[in-house]
């Protein structure tokens, strides 16, 4: 079943409840004209907006990478080595979402995995 884009008004909602903050008017219609409606490219651009030191006026352009892949890469790059192993670690397992998570945490921390099997 194909799904079309989003709206402009949801994928502002979506921005408002994933990362509690609204963007203005100006910015969120930007975001929305660069990303077509697609929810997971909205929110990783706003993200990127974000965590700016401060947002582009309305006459300034918003920095959006070409790509989902590049700003995933981008956020991805920004983890510490140890959780970038603990997602290799889920990434490689059968059963990523099955409940076997590592026995410990990237820090050896056995109490992050008694939480995450819960």
């Amino acid at each position: 079943m194909p799904l079309g884009p989003l709206s402009l008004g949801v994928i502002g909602e979506i921005v408002r409840s994933r990362l509690g903050t609204a963007l203005p008017r100006y910015a969120l219609t930007r975001l929305y004209e660069a990303c077509g409606g697609n929810p997971f490219y909205a929110l990783e651009c706003a993200r990127a907006i974000l965590d700016r030191p401060r947002l582009p006026r309305t006459n300034e352009p918003i920095p959006i990478p070409p790509s989902v892949g590049d700003l995933v890469r981008h956020r991805v790059c920004h983890l510490t080595p140890a959780v970038r192993q603990m997602g290799r670690l889920v990434a490689a397992s059968s059963d990523p979402g099955g409940g076997r998570t590592p026995a410990r945490s990237p820090r050896g921390d056995p109490a992050f995995a008694r939480r995450r099997r819960r």
